[in-house]
Parts: structure tokens; sequence; C-alpha cells
């Protein structure tokens, strides 16, 4: 059954306290509820600063026994039990302040974290929820590793493992999502390792934090710590970590998934080649009539020629984010004068692409707004990695950091085809035309 319609929060905070599997440290988290179009976001509150970082695919930087995302001094490690949970339960925001660098473990499941979400409540907000809907066949292959998606009207997910050890042999289980389907089926079980993995696992600085109160472990004969929750426990364990993983999409997928050998690293590299495919696009429960031509972008931006520097939108998530497309060709105006005889776009203009770019997604966030103008008010962290010359076709993806009032922080990355142009950070303001 497709999900509801609007996006969701916690009605209150909830906190747990225990150790990182990994790290061993001690930390306590606390789930704050969060506007819409926040997604999940970690705070260390042990970090001069609290510094964040938000959890998404282009944020992971390490995958070895769980996911990590970082961004700058902010890290957050083995978040895959508690992402699940709050994508299983259907809570798109979330801020979780964290005293360490690692989520605690808990029982090894998702269970403490199901129960937190339950105890407080959920809430809907006044926003649409987004929904990333596959429309044709897709397959991603790595080795034995594979996942495969096909249309459908939900989200299904077929995991198989074959580990060929006796005790386990292979595992299938498939699965209709929906948060009661989750919670029956999934949120139970519990993380896994070998007996014979456990001395690797420690000369390489991993499982500090574990024990047989917190992972099944698996020898020759069996499994040490029993009984196990379910006969096909593991498998459904892996199922569980593809869900957090998903999570760092930002998006409710749409889709019939089936993952074979599978696991953090890969999960993360299919789900972004997924994503990346074109043709398949975000899609809002609010109509957007996308895409938008250079008519319907006139429409929203004060912007005419020899400055509309914004061909085409083809995506639009309201208050996260916008892809908007950019044809340079050989005519261009400024070619004239910036570099004869040897033409690269400049760059100030790609960043002024950006911003409007950025405009369209607040007019079409706050249509009350419509009408209004959007001023740049600083532009940090810029960065020129390619040039850019006639016949590439520029492609602009921006997205919110902060929308407070008038004044909105947003990042802009400049793509010509998958390779990184431009990338820059900026803040701009909406101000009455009167005042222009």
């Amino acid at each position: 059954m497709p999900e509801g319609g609007r996006q969701t929060t916690l009605k209150a905070p909830f906190e747990r306290r225990g150790n990182g599997l990994h790290t061993g440290a001690e930390a306590l988290l606390r789930a704050l509820p969060a506007p819409a179009g926040t997604g999940y976001v970690f705070r260390r509150t042990d970090l001069a600063g609290a510094p964040e970082v938000r959890a998404r695919l282009d944020k992971v930087s390490a995958t070895e026994r769980g996911t990590v995302v970082r961004d700058g001094a902010a890290s957050a490690a083995t978040i895959e039990h508690l992402l699940g949970a709050f994508y299983g339960l259907g809570v798109d925001n979330a801020v979780f302040e964290i005293s360490g660098p690692e989520v605690p473990i808990l029982d090894g499941s998702a269970r403490g974290w199901c129960e937190g979400i339950q105890a407080v409540g959920i809430r809907e907000l006044d926003a649409p929820r987004i929904f990333f809907v596959v429309t044709a066949p897709f397959e991603h292959v790595n080795g034995a590793k594979r996942m495969r998606v096909e249309p459908a009207d939900g989200l299904s997910v077929a995991y198989s493992i074959d580990y060929q050890h006796p005790a386990l042999g292979r595992q299938e289980l498939k699965l209709e999502f929906s948060a009661e389907s989750f919670l029956a089926q999934v949120s139970d079980a519990r993380t896994f390792c070998f007996e014979h993995e456990v001395e690797a696992l420690r000369q390489a600085g991993l499982i500090k934090g574990g024990s047989l109160d917190c992972a099944l472990v698996v020898g020759e004969g069996g499994v040490l710590n029993p009984p196990v929750r379910f006969d096909d426990e593991f498998v459904r364990h892996k199922t569980l970590d593809f869900f957090g993983d998903l999570a760092l999409s930002g998006r409710r997928l749409r889709g019939a998934f089936a993952l074979e050998r599978a696991g953090h690293a890969f999960h993360c590299e299919a789900v972004r080649a997924l994503m990346a495919r074109p043709g398949d696009q975000a899609r809002s429960t609010m109509s957007l009539d996308l895409p938008l031509d250079a008519l319907a972008i006139q429409t929203l931006l004060p912007h005419r020629y020899p400055f509309l520097l914004v061909d085409r939108v083809t995506a639009l998530e309201p208050k996260l984010r916008v892809t908007g497309l950019k044809n340079v060709t050989v005519n261009e105006w400024y070619f004239q004068g910036h570099f004869p005889g040897h033409p690269i776009l400049p760059g100030v203009l790609i960043i002024e692409g950006m911003a409007q770019c950025g405009g369209i997604l607040i007019m079409k966030s706050f249509p009350e707004l419509t009408g209004k103008l959007t001023y740049f008010m600083g532009i940090d962290s810029a960065r020129f990695r390619r040039p850019v010359v006639p016949g590439d076709v520029l492609r602009y993806e921006v997205e919110v950091l902060k929308l407070k009032g008038p004044v909105s922080r947003l990042k802009g990355l400049a793509y010509v085809g998958e390779e990184l142009a431009t990338e820059a950070e900026f803040m701009c303001m909406v101000v009455d035309r009167d005042k222009g």
C-alpha cells in the first residue's frame, strides 16, 4: 500500500544511552523533532561548536561493518539500525544529538529505537512527502553482489544471503513494506558475526564494545548465544541494514528491490547509482508541473536574456532541492570578450545560475513569495573544478542547508555529465520589488 502524503517527525524527544559496537565509547543519543525538509541530522554535542552532519549518501565516509557519515569535524558511526527504525516507521525528519562518535548498539537490532519512536508518537507536518519513483528496470552488479529494481506502486524488498556456512546456508526474505511489516519482520533482528572473525576484527580496532548481549556469534556448530528470534534472523538483519542505508537517499522510494549477497558498501553504491540514472525522478505528493521550461521559469524569476541562466528545471522537492539545466552554446554573449578564441563560461555566471535555481526552489516552496526578488547575501567555499565550454550541458544541483524566515542558505553543485565543475555555498534574502 502506498505511503501517506505528508512528511512526518516525532511528537516529542526521546533518548537512549549505551556503548558503540566498534569504538566501545559510551554515548547518549537524544532524538529530537525537526521541521519538514530537515531529513536526518547528527549533532555532535561532545565537540566544540556542536558540529552537524546530514545523514546522506554523499556524506558516507566508511562502510566497514557499519555505515559512517562525516562532514568536517562531525561524524557519526554505526547509524544503520537507528536510521532503519526511523525509515521503517515512517519518520522523515529528526535531529540526533549524540555525545560520542558512535550510535549506541543497544541489543544489536532496531528494537530500542522503534520502542522510543512508538513511546513519543509521530506527527504529520505541513509539507509534501518526497518519493523517488522507479520508472524502468535497473540492475547494479559488483562481483557476486547484485541489486535489481523493478517499477512498483509501493516498496518491496527481496533479500537473499548465502554464506556457505553449515549453520546458516542460504536464507531469503520477501517483504512488502509497511510500518507494520517492518516492525513484525525486521526490527527485532540482531547483528551477527562469525566466531572465526572475532580476533581479526579486534586486531582491526573494531567491536571494542561487542558482546554476546548485542550480537549473534556463529560458530561451526551454530549460534553460540541462543536462542535466535527467528530461524532466518540473519537475512532479516541484513534487510534491516538495507533500510538503514536506504534512509541515506533522503527520499521515500517506490520500487521492487531484489538484493543478493549485499552489504553496507554495496547498498550505498547501488542506491547511489540508481538515483543518478536519468529518467527516474523525485516526485512530490504535490503536483509541480515538471519539467519547467524557460517560459515557466520566467514566471518565477525576474531575469531575462541575456541574464537568464537556467533553461529547464527537471526535478524539484519543495524546501529541499532542485535540479536545473543550462545548455552552453558558442553563441553566448559573454564568449565575445571572455577568452576570445578559447571560450570558457565565466565561473561567476555558473554561481549565478546556481542562485537562479535556488530562487526557483524558494518560489516553488513558498508560493506566497511569487513576484518578490531574491538577492545574494554571501558566497562561501566556491571552487572551480573544470572549465565549462561550448557544447557542455551544465546540470545544477542545489539543496537547502537552512531556511530561516526570508533568509536561505543553499549549497550548489554544477556538473558536466558526472564530472563536478563548480561548487559553492551561498546565502540569499527574499525582498519586495519596491526595495530593489
